[in-house]
């Protein structure tokens, strides 16, 4: 964390990019996904939650810890997805398609970023969890644990609309969960697991108070932003013409889980600051 900085003008940054992230994750879901201005408004919304991740991570992390982050997310989702694609483990065997642009070997680059921006998050909602517990001397375990947990939950609501319907990448055995199949989940849980993990062996961050320096806002938008992304889920079933027991099944899966979630959790940070 930079002491230095001062907080409230991070969070102006903070709620602009939220804000920017939010009115494009629903032109988003109620734009049909094939269009040119979905892909536009798919591009924005991933800068403003990339802006985000940088901002909240540099006050949180500060630079070298971020990078670290960084370079982990990158490096251990782009191995344990190229070893799928080959081998059909950890996450089973698909191959993406030309959809998600720019590739490094086998591997869209906007993959890696998403287990960038998307784990960042994460691991900022399990510290909100779990930062107060009586146990948190062990939350150098715990803490990854809930963040792959919470990632797992994201791949969930998104992967039958993102794979199936809109065809991202291809599933080459079809699986029990519209398609997909179940060792996928096994395989998010994995690679989160071992980039939350070693990042904190890393940086030895234990069980530190969450609201202790740094203001309600500031964790706030961590809650927020981790349910703006499953906003466009939320809103397919209303503008999509097809596949619709897919998407109406997905939008009550993401309001049943990371709508509850983002909400225990937002209600965490207010019960947190209500005790000062």
């Amino acid at each position: 964390m930079i002491d230095r900085y001062p907080i409230k003008y991070i969070n102006y940054y903070l709620i602009a990019t939220l804000i920017v992230a939010l009115v494009f994750s629903i032109a988003m879901g109620l734009t049909n996904s094939t269009t040119t201005f979905f892909i536009t408004a798919q591009h924005i919304w991933a800068i403003a939650l990339g802006i985000f991740v940088i901002f909240h991570g540099f006050m949180e992390y500060g630079l070298i810890k971020l990078l670290l982050f960084c370079f982990l997310a990158f490096v251990i989702s782009y191995a344990t997805e190229s070893m799928s694609i080959s081998t059909g483990f950890p996450f089973g065997h698909y191959h993406y398609t030309t959809k998600l642009g720019d590739v490094f070997g086998r591997v869209p680059f906007k993959i890696m970023l998403a287990y960038f921006f998307n784990g960042y998050l994460a691991l900022q909602m399990a510290v909100i969890f779990l930062a107060k517990k009586s146990f948190k001397k062990y939350n150098i375990v715990l803490i990854p644990i809930l963040a792959s947990l919470l990632m797992v939950i994201w791949n969930i609501c998104f992967e039958p609309v993102m794979s199936i319907v809109q065809g991202y990448w291809i599933w080459e055995q079809s699986g029990f969960f519209f398609g997909v199949p179940l060792i996928n989940f096994f395989g998010w849980f994995l690679t989160t697991y071992l980039i939350f993990q070693i990042f904190y062996l890393l940086i030895q961050k234990k069980g530190r108070e969450y609201k202790s320096f740094q203001n309600m806002t500031y964790w706030l938008v961590i809650p927020i932003m981790y349910f703006i992304q499953g906003i466009p889920y939320l809103l397919y079933p209303f503008s999509q013409s097809s596949s619709l027991h897919i998407y109406t099944t997905q939008a009550i899966i993401t309001l049943a889980t990371m709508g509850i979630i983002s909400l225990l959790c937002v209600i965490n940070v207010i019960k947190g600051y209500g005790d000062k």
